[in-house]
C-alpha cells in the first residue's frame, strides 16, 4: 500500500464533525485542506491477509469507507458498526443481519483478530454491549 496526499479536496461530514467537537471561539475557515489517497497494489498473494473482526464507531468508518479494509484484510472480515450494523451487509435467511442476529462466540471463533477501535468519546462504551455476548 503506498499513498500520497490528494491535491486539495473539499472539506467534508469528519471534517466539521471535530471543528464542532473542539468548541473554538471562530469556526475554521472553510478554505481546501489535503488528505491522503490511498493505492492498493494487487498481485501479492504471497502474504496471509487475516480474517478480521472490527468492532467501533465513526473513527474506524472513515477506514472502511476509504477501501482499508477491503484492501488490506481476508474479503471474509467484517465491521460490526457499533456493535450493531454488519458491514458489509450480509443476509441470513433472506433478511439483512444484525451483529445481534449473529452467533458472536463463533464469528470471533472464525476471526484471526478482533480489533476493538473506537473513537476517545466512546471508550467508555468500548465494544458496545458485545462483550455481554462474549464474557460468561
Amino acid at each position: 500500500m503506498t499513498y500520497q496526499p490528494e491535491t486539495y479536496y473539499q472539506r467534508n461530514d469528519t471534517d466539521w464533525e471535530v471543528e464542532r467537537a473542539m468548541n473554538l471561539l471562530f469556526p475554521i475557515p472553510d478554505n481546501n485542506a489535503i488528505r491522503p489517497v490511498y493505492h492498493f497494489e494487487d498481485g501479492d498473494t504471497t502474504y496471509h491477509k487475516p480474517r478480521v473482526i472490527v468492532i467501533g464507531d465513526s473513527y474506524y468508518k472513515i477506514w472502511y469507507d476509504q477501501g482499508l479494509q477491503k484492501n488490506l484484510f481476508h474479503p471474509q472480515s467484517q465491521f460490526w458498526y457499533y456493535g450493531l450494523e454488519l458491514l458489509p451487509h450480509r443476509e441470513i435467511n433472506g433478511e439483512r443481519a444484525s451483529v445481534m442476529s449473529l452467533d458472536v462466540i463463533d464469528e470471533m471463533k472464525q476471526a484471526d483478530l478482533v480489533i476493538f477501535l473506537n473513537a476517545e468519546i466512546n471508550l467508555p462504551r468500548l465494544g458496545f454491549e458485545v462483550w455481554d455476548k462474549i464474557i460468561f
